[in-house]
Order: C-alpha cells, then structure tokens, then sequence
C-alpha cells in the first residue's frame, strides 16, 4: 500500500512538473510571438524575467512596450495574468485550442509609467479635473511631477468572468495612482446567448442588456494637491481657487452641452472641502440594451440607467441633465 501511493505521488510529482515545464515554454513562445508581432508593425516590446509561479500565475518583469511612432515606451514592473490557479490554467490552455475565450481571467499592472507622448490622459487630470487651472486642458507630466508625483505611478488589476454557461459576463477594473487615488469599476451584463467565441463576443455585447454598473472613487491625496498647485498657478489662494475652479468645471460640463443643478454644484463643492469618496451607480429596472448607447439621445439613456450617486457617503440627488 505505501509502495503503491509512493508510486502514485511521484507519477504525479512527474505529471506537474512536466506541466510546469510546458507552461512556461508556452509562455515564453506567446512572449516571443507579441514581440515580434510589435516589432513589425513598427514598434518595440522587451521584457526581462518571465515565469510560472507554483499557484498558476504568469509573471514578466520590466516589460517595456513602445508603440509604432512613439518616441517613448510604457513601462511596466511586473505583468501578472491568472486563472483561478493551476486548474484555471489548464482550462484556459484548452479554451485557447478550442478557439474560445477562458472562462476567467484576471490581468494585474504594477508599476506602470506612463511617457509623455503618449497622448493617454490618465484619469483624473483631464479637463475638468484642470478646469480653470490657468487655461489648462490637462495635468501634462510635468505638472504632476510639480505636484509631488514621481513614476512609476499606476497599479491596476482587470478581471473578466463568465457566469454560468457563458450568458453572463462580469468585468470589474480597479486603478490605483499610489497617494493619488483608488478607483474601482464594475460592470455585470446578460448577453443574448452563451458565447466565448472572442470573435462573436463583440455582436454579442451589442445585443447585451446592462444588469448593473458600479463607479467609486477614493480619493488619497490628488485632489488636495491638485488644488493646491493650481492655486499657486493661477496666484490665487486655496479658497479663493476652489470656488473659480467649481464655476470652471460647470462651464465643461455645459461646453459639453449638459446642465449641472444646484445639488450637484453644492455636493461638489462639499467633495472639495473634504475630497473623500465618490460613488455612482447605475442599476436599471427595465432591460436597457447596450446598442442604446449607440444612435440614442443621451438624455433617454441617462433617464433609462437610473443613476444614483453619493459624495462622501452622503445620497446626492442626479442633477446632471442634457441642455434643450
């Protein structure tokens, strides 16, 4: 009986260590590939040290990935991508022979600096975030290096999972800008019929109903330091800033053809005094189709998403409505 169980345990140990062996040349065949891929169409990826770790998680360090006419490449500490452990992989190992997408997968980014050219605004430091901040249309890199933020700057996680045989599908995204801020998004969609055929997915999307979408914001220090370096920009003092930047911000909004009310300003306003937590929610009560989003005035799908949002934990009334 020990003979035998000894016997199996190293007919195992064998199995998973020719497992792990095939992974990782797999992994380093997929790395090879992509950076080619780049290559010829003019761009540049290159990477340090790639392994499998023994829970099943794929990691490439120092992964630099520059894209055609780009002077600058992204650079990434470490690439993890996992599924659910060493089952998921190897489920995920037959998905892909089976041309279909896995049934979980998750993409962590650590450490991702972001070049100047990239033209990517990162979130955050768009126009309303600098509205009023002596004409600007964005926090550039060298702002946010006046503002105390060195690179790397971003960590992210991406995670996809189908739910049941394929009729639903749950993403969720999580960022964070290390003593800036954490946002986290969710979304949970039925699609119109089990698919993870990554082809059919994208019509399949279309014809999707919206179940739930979920945005919160945690804000860990840009907007104080936001302010404050506007402030110093334009030579006002803190006050006196926050009360031009409000009024700048509403003027985006209706640049952008949409009317802020009252609630809204003041709730805003409140979030500047004391920049805690955002949340918005998105839950509506009839089917809402995704195509709506498409050739649908976006007063109709904004009513028909019933949107409700808090600021510091505190219910807002939704006073964001599209100008006649």
């Amino acid at each position: 009986m020990t003979k035998t169980l000894l016997t199996l345990m190293l007919v195992l140990g064998v199995i998973v260590v020719g497992l792990w062996f095939y992974a990782t040349w797999m992994l380093d065949q997929r790395l090879a590939v992509a950076s080619e891929t780049l290559r010829s169409m003019g761009g540049d990826m290159r990477y340090g040290n790639s392994r499998l770790t023994l829970d099943g998680e794929m990691q490439v360090e120092q992964v630099q990935l520059r894209w055609p006419d780009q002077a600058e490449p992204y650079r990434i500490a470490q690439l993890n991508l996992a599924s659910d452990g060493w089952l998921g992989l190897a489920r995920a190992a037959l998905a892909a022979r089976q041309r279909q997408l896995p049934e979980a997968l998750r993409l962590r980014i650590q450490g991702l600096e972001v070049p100047p050219d990239s033209g990517w605004t990162l979130p955050g430091t768009g126009e309303f975030a600098s509205a009023g901040c002596a004409e600007r249309l964005m926090l550039n890199a060298n702002d946010r290096r006046q503002m105390g933020y060195a690179p790397p700057e971003l960590d992210g996680t991406l995670l996809y999972r189908f739910v049941g045989a394929g009729e639903r599908l749950k993403l969720a995204l999580e960022l964070e800008w290390r003593q800036g801020y954490e946002l986290h998004w969710e979304l949970e969609t039925t699609l119109s019929s089990a698919v993870r055929n990554p082809y059919a997915l994208p019509g399949a999307l279309m014809s999707a109903t919206l179940d739930e979408t979920r945005l919160v914001y945690q804000d860990r220090g840009l907007t104080e330091r936001r302010l404050a370096f506007c402030a110093e920009a334009t030579g006002r003092s803190r006050e006196d800033y926050r009360q031009h930047h409000g009024q700048a911000w509403q003027a985006v909004w209706e640049s952008d053809g949409f009317h802020v009310g009252p609630n809204l300003r003041e709730a805003y306003q409140r979030f500047l005094m004391d920049p805690r937590t955002v949340e918005l929610t998105m839950r509506p009560s009839r089917p809402f189709y995704m195509s709506q989003l498409v050739g649908t005035p976006t007063s109709a799908w904004l009513q028909a998403l019933e949107p409700k949002l808090w600021v510091n934990r505190a219910p807002v009334e939704w006073q964001l409505t599209v100008q006649d």
